[in-house]
C-alpha cells in the first residue's frame, strides 16, 4: 500500500506533468509558409570562328542567364581542355568575352561559379 508521502509525491509529479504537456501545447510557435525560388544559371559558349587557323585569334563569348535574365558583372572563367585558362566578366548584356589564340586542336569550356 502506498504512504501518503508516497501519494503526494505521485500527485505532484502528475500535476507537474500536467502542467508541461499544457505548457507544450499552449505555446506552440507557427511560421509562415515557406516558398522556395529555384534559381537557375545558364552559360552558352560560342566563338566567332569555330575552325581556326594556328595562330589564328579566336574571340570566345560566354553568355550568363539567371531565370532568363541577363547577368551583369559576374567572373566566368574559361577552360581549355579542362585546364583553366582565364577569366572575363559580363558587361551588361551578359556576355564575357574572352581571346584566344590558336595553338591546336581543343575543347573550350565557360563556367560561372556561383559566389
Amino acid at each position: 500500500m502506498l504512504s501518503k508521502k508516497m501519494l503526494f509525491a505521485l500527485f505532484s509529479v502528475l500535476i507537474v506533468a500536467g502542467a508541461a504537456i499544457a505548457f507544450a501545447v499552449t505555446t506552440q510557435i507557427w511560421s509562415n509558409p515557406v516558398v522556395e525560388t529555384v534559381t537557375t544559371y545558364q552559360v552558352t559558349l560560342s566563338s566567332n570562328n569555330t575552325s581556326p587557323v594556328l595562330n589564328q585569334t579566336v574571340q570566345f563569348s560566354a553568355l550568363l542567364i539567371m531565370n532568363s535574365v541577363a547577368q551583369a558583372s559576374k567572373q566566368i572563367d574559361f577552360y581549355k581542355d579542362s585546364v583553366f585558362n582565364g577569366t572575363s566578366t559580363t558587361n551588361s548584356t551578359g556576355i564575357a568575352t574572352y581571346l584566344w589564340t590558336a595553338d591546336g586542336n581543343c575543347t573550350w569550356k565557360a563556367l560561372y561559379t556561383v559566389p
